[in-house]
C-alpha cells in the first residue's frame, strides 16, 4: 500500500492517505491522526480485495451485473427493455456465477449459462448472449488484466418465432395458475389437445364428445386443420357441462372471443404466471420485474402437445394429423427433440421389437 508523504491535515482539517488498487487511487481520511487513517485505508484496502468496497475485478458477478445495467444501459434504453435486461441478470445469470468474484469467471461458466437457454427463441437466446458479452467487454474495459470470458461463446440450437416447448418451470406456473383463472381451460386446451390459439375460438360443445373421447376441430385456417383430437383421460371433465350451441371460451359478454379479446386473455394469463414465478410488483399490482420469458406465447403450449406425442411414443405421421399440419416437415420442426426421454422410449421400443 503506497503511502502519502503530506503528514499534516488538509485545508478541511482531515488527515489523509491515499493508495493505489488495480492502478486506481483510493483514499481514506481521519480527524484524528495521519495513523488512524493509515488503519482506515488498510481496512478499506481489504475490503477491496474481497470485493466488498467499491468497483473492482474482485466485485461479484452480481454486484458488477447490477452497476453495468444501472450504469451502462438504462440512460441508453427503454425502462421495459432495462426491466427485461435485469429480470435476465436476477434470474439466469445471477443463479449460476451470481457469486462468483468477475475475475474467476471463464468461459466455461458463461457457455453453461447461454446452453441452459437451448430450445427457447433465437431472439432470447441472442439477449441473453448480449447481456454477458456486454458485462464482461465493459469490465475489460474497466480492468484491462481481465480475460473477458464471454468473448467467444459458441449459440446454442433456437428456434424461430415462438416455436418452442414451454419449459418445466413454465408448466408448473401454468397448471396452477389455470385452475383459478378465468384462461385456463383455454390454454390448458391448447396444451392437452394441440389447437391452435385461433382454432379455441371456434369450438362449441358438440364439439366434444366425451363419450368416444375425442374432439373435433371443424374449423381451421387449413383443411389439414380439420381434425379430431383424443381428450385426455385427466382432462375430459373440464370439458364437460356445456350445451352443444355453447362456445368453450367467451368474454364476459358471452360472445365469442375475437382476436382481440384472445390477446387480453392470454395477456393477463401471463402476467398471473409471471407473478406466481416470483415477479416483483409495486403496491398497486403493476409487475416492475417481470421473470417469465419474453417468448412465452400461447403457441407454446400447442407446441408443446407435439413434443408431449413424441415422448409418448406417437408416430410422427400421427403427430401430423394431431397438429394439423399440412406438410410432416412443419411437424418434424417440434417432434425431433432428442431428450434422454425420447432416447429411452425408442430403446425401449427396439428393445420390445427385437427381445
Amino acid at each position: 500500500m503506497a503511502k502519502s508523504t503530506n503528514h499534516a491535515p488538509d485545508k478541511d482539517g482531515y488527515y489523509r492517505h491515499t493508495f493505489y488498487f488495480e492502478g486506481k487511487q483510493f483514499s481514506a481520511r481521519s480527524k484524528v491522526s495521519h495513523a488512524e487513517a493509515i488503519k482506515k485505508a488498510a481496512v478499506k484496502e481489504d475490503r477491496l480485495r474481497r470485493g466488498e468496497d467499491g468497483i473492482t475485478s474482485n466485485m461479484t458477478v452480481k454486484a458488477w451485473g447490477k452497476v453495468y445495467l444501472e450504469t451502462y444501459r438504462k440512460p441508453k434504453i427503454s425502462d421495459g427493455t432495462y426491466k427485461a435486461e435485469l429480470a435476465r441478470l436476477e434470474n439466469i445469470v445471477v443463479p449460476a456465477i451470481g457469486a462468483m468474484r468477475l475475475k474467476d469467471v471463464t468461459g466455461v461458466h458463461c457457455q453453461r449459462i447461454l446452453n441452459s437457454r437451448e430450445g427457447m427463441s433465437s431472439s432470447e437466446i441472442g439477449k441473453t448472449k448480449t447481456l454477458l458479452k456486454g458485462m464482461f467487454r465493459r469490465a475489460k474495459k474497466e480492468w484491462p488484466m481481465l480475460n473477458n470470458p464471454a468473448d467467444d461463446l459458441d449459440t446454442p440450437t433456437g428456434t424461430e418465432g415462438s416455436s418452442r416447448q414451454i419449459t418445466g418451470r413454465e408448466r408448473e406456473s401454468s397448471l396452477r395458475v389455470a385452475e383459478w383463472h378465468r384462461g385456463g381451460l383455454w390454454v390448458l386446451t391448447m396444451l392437452y389437445c394441440g389447437l391452435r390459439p385461433i382454432e379455441t375460438r371456434h369450438i362449441q360443445g358438440k364439439d366434444v364428445d366425451l363419450k368416444s373421447g375425442y374432439l373435433s376441430v371443424r374449423r381451421s385456417k387449413t383443411k389439414a386443420g380439420e381434425r379430431k383430437v383424443p381428450i385426455p383421460a385427466h382432462f375430459a371433465h373440464a370439458l364437460s357441462g356445456f350445451k352443444p350451441n355453447d362456445f368453450l371460451f367467451t368474454q364476459a359478454s358471452g360472445n365469442p372471443h375475437t382476436k382481440t379479446s384472445l390477446k387480453q386473455m392470454w395477456d393477463s394469463f401471463k402476467r398471473a404466471v409471471d407473478i406466481d414465478m416470483g415477479a416483483r410488483t409495486d403496491r398497486r399490482g403493476k409487475v416492475v420485474i417481470s421473470i417469465v420469458a419474453d417468448d412465452l406465447h400461447p403457441y407454446c403450449y400447442r407446441h408443446t402437445f407435439c413434443t408431449d406425442l413424441e415422448l409418448a411414443g406417437v408416430p410422427i405421421n400421427i403427430a401430423k394429423y394431431l397438429m394439423g399440419h399440412k406438410d410432416i416437415r412443419t411437424t418434424s420442426r417440434f417432434y425431433t427433440h432428442q431428450t434422454d426421454d425420447a432416447l429411452e422410449i425408442a430403446r425401449s421400443f427396439i428393445n420390445a421389437k427385437h427381445g
